[in-house]
């Protein structure tokens, strides 16, 4: 992953967004929604809206009121895509997923 080098949170990490690489290595593509963060203090706090990137992917603290982490955020959205590449299928018995939380 990117945070403990650049100082970067994805924040849409998901199959799409995954791609193999000439040495079949998994590598993460399209940093339209990432977000810096300082690596010095390492506060990694979502500023502003919690709710960028792919809805069905957001971790369950996106949806509270509490503050927010990129980078918890961010392994919770990489668990979910390796788990749906594995399995081929999602880990929810519908197409909303953790948008059921939200209500």
């Amino acid at each position: 992953m990117c945070h403990s080098v650049e100082g970067v949170y994805h924040n849409d990490i998901k199959p799409d967004n995954c791609v193999l690489n000439e040495r079949n290595e998994l590598v993460l593509i399209d940093f339209g929604e990432s977000s810096r963060f300082s690596i010095e203090d390492g506060d990694d706090l979502i500023v502003g809206s919690k709710t960028i990137g792919t809805p069905l992917f957001f971790a369950p603290e996106l949806f509270g009121k509490e503050d927010a982490h990129g980078r918890p955020a961010d392994i919770w959205r990489a668990g979910l895509t390796l788990y749906m590449i594995a399995a081929a299928q999602g880990p929810y018995d519908d197409a909303k997923g953790m948008l059921d939380l939200k209500d």
